[in-house]
């Protein structure tokens, strides 16, 4: 089933609604961010905020109910995932069911084994699928992306590329084009001194789906990156991914910046408990490159609502596994 997806005209007010909606059926196990994350998923889910909420916990319960106890998506993770279904009017039985098959396919093309990546690159290739439903093809052909990835770099290339190899192996392109154009994005920015690794690699994932030259758009991922530091932020690797979806907005470095900063404060007013500042970054980041590519409807990325779509999905499974790596980190620093 393909997406019946409602762009907001108003993007932040949208997810201030849906999180204070999201925020009155918490319990006390779950996590403040992934709840958060899942109201940022629900944002093109057409409906009324409550009632969005409502499905939402229900298909988390099909999910509870149809995953093994022995699973590693937690609780929280259940939630971005139930966000995703519903943009399909899904449900959790047929994603479990989904997701197990898909599985199959990734043990059989060879791939290490991460049940929350696998089920990210399931969201995303749901997104992609003609018919919502992913094909032993499909992640046949995401396999081959991610060994193009694994060529470029062995070390930074891991479990959390999946979801990204997954749009990508969609694209059409053939391999050698799309190995030759996420190196060519890779070194633009190691030029501009940008620092190598994990982060600027998922970076140039979703710098691939401009459509300027490489040069261009690493220029612009550069000009933007320099605004926020001008304005006083403190600039990180992890602040990559956010940076390079801003990227894909042809809009002036500083009208993007003064957005971000003014959706982060309002949200940091808005929301409690009051998000850090690198989460309210995160949010506004997402808001802000929604809000514009509503506005701006000669986007190249948003030629038909789908591919703005699968964009989205890709920006937000990255953004749920930093969001998973960091509960873990955490843990494992309060256990130690």
């Amino acid at each position: 089933m393909k997406p019946q997806l409602e762009f907001p005209e108003d993007p932040l007010q949208r997810f201030l609604t849906l999180a204070e909606a999201i925020a009155t059926k918490k319990r006390w196990f779950h996590g403040w961010s992934m709840l958060r994350f899942a109201a940022l998923g629900l944002q093109t889910v057409p409906g009324d905020p409550v009632e969005l909420v409502e499905r939402l916990e229900r298909v988390v319960k099909e999910l509870d109910d149809n995953f093994s106890w022995l699973s590693s998506i937690g609780k929280d993770l259940r939630f971005c995932l139930a966000a995703a279904i519903l943009r399909h009017g899904g449900n959790g039985v047929e994603f479990a069911q989904t997701l197990g098959t898909a599985r199959t396919w990734f043990r059989e093309a060879k791939l290490s084994r991460s049940e929350i990546h696998e089920a990210l690159a399931t969201i995303v290739l749901i997104d992609a699928s003609a018919d919502g439903r992913p094909t032993r093809d499909q992640v046949f052909r995401l396999a081959e992306v991610h060994q193009g990835m694994r060529r470029l770099s062995r070390f930074f290339t891991h479990t959390d590329d999946y979801p990204a190899a997954a749009l990508l192996a969609q694209r059409g392109d053939d391999l050698g084009t799309i190995e030759k154009r996420l190196g060519s994005l890779y070194e633009n920015l190691r030029q501009l001194r940008f620092k190598s690794g994990n982060d600027l690699q998922l970076a140039t994932h979703l710098l691939y789906f401009a459509d300027v030259e490489d040069q261009v758009i690493a220029s612009r991922f550069h000009a933007l990156y320099k605004a926020f530091a001008n304005e006083g932020l403190h600039m990180h690797r992890g602040d990559y991914d956010e940076i390079a979806s801003l990227s894909l907005l042809d809009h002036d470095p500083s009208a993007i910046v003064q957005r971000v900063l003014s959706d982060r404060e309002t949200l940091r007013e808005r929301l409690r408990p009051k998000p850090s500042k690198q989460e309210g970054f995160t949010f506004a980041s997402t808001t802000t490159f929604l809000t514009f590519a509503v506005r701006n409807r000669k986007l190249h990325i948003i030629n038909d609502a789908v591919n703005l779509a699968q964009v989205i999905s890709l920006i937000q499974a990255q953004q749920a596994a930093a969001a998973v790596a960091a509960s873990s980190a955490a843990a494992s620093a309060g256990a130690g």
